[in-house]
């Protein structure tokens, strides 16, 4: 059976849309998917969310995903580390926007119950 579900990181809705074969599959896959989903930023409380990719290359020349969830009105971002077994995302740290070239911000900031 097919399914479609609209999630919401802050304000901006995302569809979901998949072919599975039970119920059960289906709150597996958006459980997954919610988990890391933030309602608003932990900076400035702002529902002014987006979800954002990066494609970069390794030293090696590999190439290396970076996934978060990006605060438009201030900045800040929601970091999501990769499982290793590559089961999907999970929430690491909000923290401040910081350029190329500089040493990540420290931060121990971390979402509500993550």
């Amino acid at each position: 059976m097919r399914f479609q579900i609209v999630l919401k990181v802050g304000e901006t809705p995302i569809t979901l849309s998949d072919e599975v074969s039970s119920m059960e599959e289906v709150f597996e896959k958006t459980s997954a998917l919610a988990e890391v989903l933030p309602e608003q930023c932990q900076n400035c409380e702002s529902v002014k969310l987006k979800p954002n990719h990066r494609l970069t290359k390794s030293k090696a020349g590999k190439p290396c995903h970076y996934y978060e969830v990006t605060c438009k009105s201030c900045g800040w971002a929601l970091a999501l580390g990769q499982r290793q077994d590559g089961s999907g995302l999970y929430p690491k740290e909000w923290g401040p926007p910081y350029s190329k070239g500089e040493a990540a911000p420290a931060s121990n900031a971390s979402p509500d119950g993550w």
